[in-house]
C-alpha cells in the first residue's frame, strides 16, 4: 500500500496527480493520472492530452487514500526501477 512515509519509493504510474508548484508556471495546475515515467519526467494525461512534466523543477500533490501528499520533484528524480534503492521518505 502507498503511504505518505513509502510514495518516494513507491510506483507512480497509475496515480492521481497535480501540479503544485513549479518554475514554470505555465505547468502549476495541472493534473491528471501518471501512465509514464522517466528518470526526469512524469507523463500524465489531463483531459485527454499527454503533458510531460519535469520532476526537477516542480512540487507534486500525489493523490492517495489517506489525502494529499506534497512530493518535491527532486526526490523522484530516480528512473523507476531505482527508486526503492535510493529514494528516501
Amino acid at each position: 500500500m502507498i503511504t505518505r512515509q513509502n510514495i518516494a519509493r513507491h510506483e507512480l504510474v497509475g496515480l492521481m496527480v497535480c501540479v503544485e508548484n513549479s518554475t514554470h508556471t505555465g505547468l502549476v495546475g495541472k493534473c491528471g493520472q501518471v501512465i509514464y515515467e522517466t528518470k526526469n519526467t512524469l507523463h500524465i494525461v489531463e483531459k485527454g492530452k499527454i503533458v510531460i512534466v519535469p520532476k526537477a523543477s516542480c512540487t507534486f500533490k500525489f493523490a492517495l487514500q489517506e489525502g494529499g501528499v506534497l512530493v518535491d520533484g527532486r526526490q523522484i528524480c530516480f528512473r523507476p526501477h531505482e527508486r526503492p534503492k535510493k529514494a528516501r521518505a
